[in-house]
């Protein structure tokens, strides 16, 4: 069951991973185009952590900058996701059983997983259809 809860979070890791390269290498033809431009576009939205949106004024709140930077845009918010699910993973891991040959396979079954979910969502489900 635990190796289950580890694949899971690795493959909604790797929708994470898909979604943030997604805004930076083809955001003009994603799904998130219609959406707010300040929030989900990273031409625009990387200032969002800064105050009046220019870095030389500084953090736009405690922490905007560093910690909270996960909250001011939509890149940085499926980072800190990604990452979450990424360490929660990998504690998770050391729960299993202590087997080498057990680890490999989940190592395996693991990376498919992430591999399979990152190539769905960036090459096929973020992307706008063609009409």
């Amino acid at each position: 069951m635990l190796d289950i809860v580890i694949v899971a979070m690795l493959s909604l890791a790797a929708i994470a991973k898909a979604v943030m390269d997604t805004l930076m290498f083809h955001y003009s033809t994603s799904i998130f185009k219609k959406r707010n431009r300040l929030f989900w576009d990273p031409a625009k939205s990387w200032r969002n952590k800064y105050a009046l949106g220019k870095p030389e004024q500084g953090a736009k709140f405690f922490l905007s900058t560093t910690l909270l930077v996960g909250i001011t845009d939509a890149w940085h918010l499926f980072q800190m996701i990604k990452w979450a699910l990424v360490f929660g993973a990998v504690y998770l891991s050391m729960l299993t059983p202590n087997n080498l040959l057990h680890q490999l396979y989940l190592v395996l079954i693991a990376r498919i997983s992430f591999g399979l979910f990152f190539t769905l969502f960036y090459k096929h489900l973020l992307l706008k259809r063609k009409s």
